[in-house]
């Protein structure tokens, strides 16, 4: 059961879409946006993950203005479900995962893995694309913005499926967005 379509608050995100909407996309203005219509979270690992980044001061600018910290603290009731989960993903992921059942919001992680667990414990989670389908949809960003995000983040390390097409829609469409 795919629950990738919608968000809900708060919104907590793994590194690698922190990563895209930092140094790969420089999408401050987006953020902004988000952090104005949802609470902005990360984990206490994906701030740890930050520590190592080159780019780190640019990181703890963006985290002290849009983001807080939280810590996972689950009951014990979802700690075999966990165990399960951290088996298979990172400590960061995990905390990702931790935090949206934790808090009921939105995990935003692009890893694949971390999508499929999240489906099958019925996780509500979207990704980089699903923020961007968003902005999108709210005629925040246009269809030549969307594209031009895409092509950056791309271009600096973000896996995408092959992208042929001049159109967001189109590209959405084709990924089962």
């Amino acid at each position: 059961m795919s629950k990738r379509k919608s968000l809900h608050n708060p919104l907590i995100f793994d590194t690698s879409a922190l990563y895209n909407f930092g140094h790969r996309g420089q999408l401050n203005d987006l953020l902004k946006i988000l952090s104005e219509r949802f609470t902005l979270i990360i984990s206490t690992e994906v701030f740890y993950e930050t520590r190592s980044e080159p780019n780190r001061s640019f990181y703890d600018e963006i985290i002290k203005t849009y983001f807080k910290i939280e810590v996972l603290d689950l009951p014990n009731k979802y700690l075999e479900m966990f165990k399960d989960i951290s088996a298979r993903l990172d400590k960061g992921e995990t905390e990702v995962l931790g935090l949206s059942l934790q808090l009921k919001g939105t995990a935003i992680i692009d890893e694949r893995a971390a999508r499929k667990l999240a489906d099958k414990y019925e996780l509500n989670c979207n990704g980089t694309l699903g923020l961007l389908k968003y902005f999108y949809d709210e005629k925040i960003i246009d269809d030549k913005r969307a594209v031009n995000i895409i092509d950056k983040i791309k271009g600096k390390g973000f896996h995408l499926p092959e992208f042929n097409t001049d159109s967001f829609n189109d590209f959405i469409k084709k990924i089962g967005g």
